[in-house]
């Protein structure tokens, strides 16, 4: 397993990148593996209507699993 932003060598360089995007009430995320050229997606999710009562967080995976 590789830690976020971990800079893996050998027989394929690979790289981790964790990307947030906040708001005034919200956090949007995404996991990314790099590797060469290709860029594949992780995980991804939110956390909405931060502080409120009717606050959500929601991630899934690259396979959609929730």
């Amino acid at each position: 397993m590789v830690d976020a932003g971990e800079h893996v060598t050998g027989a394929g360089s690979q790289s981790v990148v964790l990307a947030l995007n906040s708001g005034s009430s919200s956090l949007k995320f995404g996991l990314y593996r790099l590797t060469g050229s290709r860029t594949e997606e992780l995980l991804s999710g939110a956390a909405e209507a931060i502080g409120e009562a009717n606050g959500k967080f929601h991630a899934r995976t690259r396979k959609g699993a929730r």
